[in-house]
């Protein structure tokens, strides 16, 4: 496996829970995208203090692995880790279909990896999922808001999702051939 939780977090309380938040978010990528999607780039997983900067954020390290700072303050929020871990990663499918150097995430990859987010909380979290519609629903940012939309679009399905995203991704690559 090419994912490493940052080891430091270890001695935080609900440790455990954020670590099996994690991996359950990752097995679930891992069976819809295989195998080699989901290793082809190596991924360390973060979580932000204070003062660290914008988080949730994937970014490119060295041109060579991938690092997601989350931005969770208690490690006992399972939904807000699933919500954060899935959209980020939705952005590591696209690195990984893309290539490490490709252009910042657009409106289009955003409002995907929003409606990723929501597939995901339905499917661990069914009975909190409305909590989360509203949440999308509500944000001002468009490159967010628009989650909802894709989502609704696909009818919550994460095999329709990930279709919509390997279709845009082999438009891309064909452009740029």
């Amino acid at each position: 496996m090419s994912i490493e939780i940052n080891g430091n977090l270890y001695d935080i309380k609900n440790y455990k829970n954020f670590e099996n938040n994690i991996m359950s978010v990752y097995s679930i990528f891992n069976d819809y995208f295989g195998m080699d999607i989901m290793n082809k780039i190596d991924l360390y997983v973060d979580n932000a203090t204070e003062n660290s900067g914008y988080t949730p954020i994937i970014t490119p390290v060295f041109r060579k692995y991938l690092i997601i700072k989350l931005g969770i303050t208690d490690f006992s929020k399972s939904e807000q880790i699933v919500f954060q871990f899935a959209h980020e990663l939705c952005h590591y499918v696209f690195y990984s279909m893309l290539g490490l150097n490709k252009d910042f995430a657009n409106r289009e990859e955003e409002n995907i990896c929003s409606a990723m987010s929501l597939v995901v909380i339905k499917m661990l979290f069914p009975d909190k999922f409305s909590f989360w519609k509203r949440y999308v629903s509500s944000l001002i940012d468009k490159n967010y808001h628009g989650g909802l939309e894709v989502a609704e679009s696909v009818h919550y399905s994460l095999e329709q999702l990930k279709n919509k995203i390997l279709q845009i991704c082999e438009q891309k690559t064909s452009v740029s051939v």
